[in-house]
């Protein structure tokens, strides 16, 4: 569920993203996200630091740094690899093969809603979760080319670890440094997390600090009634 939209994101134009960063915090509310910035001066857009700014780069990245594989070199793409030394002829992913991919991943449809997103519940849900701040980072939609893109997500980096804890730099991104993940399909993509600790979204949104912080604090005085209403909303997205 988590390749679905992709090309909802791939399409969304750079000035979308930018126009939602606030990376020294100017308007005093503790969320300073930033554009991920690619050493070419792309904006960044998928992958947990948002280092990867489109489907194409996608698809090289994850061709080389997940399945071992060489592609051909294309003008203007500048991730994967095109050449190593295990012996088998370069590149080893036909260019044909490296489109057919890009082309599937662009097709995929968003996630759907699921049950009602006018049941009462749902309703109250969603306006607990703009009351306690999750909207900071969790922007309901971004303007696409054809329309809103409803992805719950600004595609910036905040900090969302603690002082001190262990991570990875990579790209433009810290190591307390992760792009605002999308929320649509929430309900069927747990664990949750980059570490895949959370089994719950209880747990995930617990486990939020730094620029997250606030809205951690304000989730966990939430009465039961107000809970079961905010999850009822999580699981419709």
């Amino acid at each position: 569920p988590s390749t679905f939209g992709l090309g909802l994101i791939d399409a969304l134009p750079e000035s979308a993203i930018i126009a939602n960063a606030d990376p020294d915090d100017e308007d005093g509310d503790g969320i300073s996200g930033r554009v991920s910035w690619t050493a070419d001066g792309r904006v960044g857009r998928l992958s947990w630091k948002a280092q990867v700014p489109s489907i194409a780069e996608f698809v090289r990245d994850a061709a080389g740094a997940e399945l071992g594989l060489t592609l051909p070199a294309v003008q203007g793409l500048t991730f994967g690899a095109t050449q190593d030394d295990d012996g088998i002829p370069d590149p080893e992913l036909a260019l044909q093969d490296a489109e057919a991919l890009v082309f599937y991943l662009i097709n995929l449809a968003a996630p759907p809603r699921q049950g009602n997103a006018d049941d009462p519940t749902v309703r109250r849900g969603e306006r607990v979760f703009s009351e306690i701040g999750c909207t900071s980072c969790h922007l309901p939609t971004l303007e696409g080319p054809t329309g809103q893109v409803h992805l719950y997500s600004d595609l910036l980096l905040h900090e969302i670890l603690p002082v001190g804890a262990p991570g990875i730099a990579s790209g433009s991104a810290s190591m307390r440094e992760f792009r605002t993940s999308p929320l649509w399909g929430i309900s069927d993509t747990g664990p949750y997390l980059h570490s895949g600790e959370a089994d719950t979204l209880e747990e995930a949104i617990s486990l939020h600090d730094g620029e997250g912080g606030a809205a951690r604090d304000a989730f966990l005085g939430l009465n039961p009634a107000e809970l079961t209403d905010l999850i009822a909303f999580l699981d419709s997205l």
